[in-house]
């Protein structure tokens, strides 16, 4: 893609968001994966990246991807490091309803407001894009990424 092919190689250094407490479920942040159409927030899913897979499963995930269509390859870091293994803890609505949520939505009504602002900023002229927000512990939204794809 355009991003991997075309950009400069360098550096970005990001403050780190800590993990909730969780017992022995990962140690990633909370995540909403905002999808949005014509900048509207449809919903999002609420996940976090309780392991990764190992290094061969990494490899073989990506294997002969790209001869089905997928623009990746295995890459040094699959082998290395495997894939994330992402947990979906449920569907968050912009109402704030949830479905499939075995426990408490992690923001409060005045933070998930926020989160809509945000992800409704930043895909605001865009027809579909996918908006990534990581949740700190005390429960504040911070963007993560924008993923066309």
């Amino acid at each position: 893609d355009w991003a991997t092919e075309s950009t400069p190689p360098g550096v970005i250094i990001e403050e780190l968001i800590d993990a909730p407490p969780r017992e022995g479920q990962g140690f990633t942040p909370d995540e909403m994966k905002c999808q949005t159409f014509f900048g509207q927030l449809f919903f999002c899913e609420w996940v976090f990246v309780q392991n990764m897979t190992s290094g061969q499963d990494g490899v073989d995930r990506f294997f002969d991807a790209h001869a089905s269509g997928d623009r990746a390859l295995p890459a040094k870091g699959h082998q290395a490091s495997g894939i994330p293994n992402f947990v979906s803890k449920g569907y968050i609505f912009q109402d704030r309803t949830c479905l499939d949520c075995g426990e408490q939505v992690p923001l409060s009504e005045e933070a998930w407001a926020k989160l809509i602002r945000i992800v409704e900023t930043v895909a605001a002229g865009t027809d579909h894009i996918r908006i990534d927000v990581f949740i700190t512990p005390d429960g504040e939204p911070v963007v993560n990424e924008a993923n066309i794809s």
